[in-house]
């Protein structure tokens, strides 16, 4: 049943050159380039070494579309919670949200390990967007499960005991309170790994009054957190699914 899976998908996709390309941007109509896993397992500004080896941001895309005249939008895309697979950081992780919100497919498996689920984190967010250069929209998905507050969380900053003076290579902080993580630029591994350090013993700050009652108070609260606005929305698998809610 594999085999015939993979045999039908390989049919509908084609391999191109420059030129195909390029005859295929001067074309009436939209072009989409997905990008690949997340920003904060990108191989150069992922938190090391629980990285990919690949670029997770928009350079791929914007280096095919190097010359080209048209109208170019990019749009970050979230879940109204975050999830990882596998070790690494992740300073908002909460096994108790897993259990709410099981998935049907996403699990426990060899080359990726465990899938991991934790509350919306608008450091984490702000640092992705940062490193790939910003956004011109954002993209929600799993709005669905916008159950109640309990669910859904916002992380507005982290706690750290560790002394100020050795934060601030990595982090904006106030304090113990760590409201920002650093861009290196140029990214440097070792920078990166030592990042990942800290990120371990950091801990996540939430307001005591989420302030949402509805989708749309969250959504804006999105929008007014991290200075973009929310484009599309999705609530589901389908395209009927899917709602436009800016000029895309």
């Amino acid at each position: 049943m594999a085999a015939e899976n993979y045999a039908y998908l390989a049919a509908q996709l084609a391999l191109v050159d420059d030129a195909a390309l390029r005859e295929l941007l001067s074309a009436d109509g939209t072009v989409i380039f997905e990008g690949a896993q997340g920003v904060l397992i990108d191989e150069s500004y992922g938190f090391a070494p629980y990285t990919t080896w690949s670029n997770t941001t928009f350079a791929n895309a914007l280096t095919l579309l190097a010359g080209y005249s048209g109208q170019i939008t990019r749009l970050g895309v979230f879940r109204t919670y975050f999830t990882r697979h596998g070790p690494g950081p992740f300073v908002t992780e909460d096994e108790t949200l897993a259990a709410r919100l099981p998935e049907r497919h996403n699990g426990m498996s060899p080359w990726q390990r465990e899938f991991r689920v934790g509350h919306f984190d608008l450091v984490a967010a702000r640092y992705a967007l940062a490193a790939a250069g910003g956004a011109d929209g954002l993209a929600i998905t799993h709005v669905d499960r916008l159950h109640n507050r309990a669910d859904t969380a916002l992380c507005d900053a982290y706690r750290s005991n560790e002394p100020p003076e050795t934060l601030t290579p990595y982090f904006n902080h106030d304090g113990p309170a760590i409201t920002a993580i650093k861009v290196q630029r140029p990214p440097r591994w070792d920078h990166q790994e030592e990042l990942t350090r800290y990120l371990f013993h950091c801990m996540p700050h939430y307001p005591r009054d989420a302030g949402w009652a509805d989708e749309n108070t969250y959504l804006s609260r999105l929008e007014e957190a991290l200075g973009i606005p929310v484009l599309l929305t999705s609530a589901g698998p389908t395209a009927a699914d899917k709602q436009i809610r800016g000029r895309l």
